[in-house]
């Protein structure tokens, strides 16, 4: 997890060549959850959840009803990539 401004940032990193996904998802939300029980998210204006597999460099899609769920549970966005830029 990252934090820096009004930002924070959590990070599922996979070394695994099959079904990392929905691993890295569980994974994100179990961590999200355990933060939320201590901690209030609301004090950040931007909320992000990176899942990223060294193993498969290339872009990985997943369809926006995952991410779209994702964000209802949790409010917080799902991105699945190879590489993580943080501005």
């Amino acid at each position: 997890m990252l934090t820096y401004t009004d930002n924070i940032v959590f990070v599922e990193l996979k070394d695994e060549r099959k079904e990392w996904i929905s691993g890295a998802i569980e994974q994100l939300e179990a961590t999200i959850i355990s933060y939320k029980t201590a901690h209030n998210l609301d004090k950040y204006r931007h909320k992000m959840a990176f899942a990223a597999n060294k193993r498969h460099p290339n872009f990985h899609t997943i369809d926006n009803e995952t991410m779209k769920s994702f964000f209802d549970n949790h409010r917080v966005r799902l991105n699945v990539q190879a590489e993580i830029v943080v501005k």
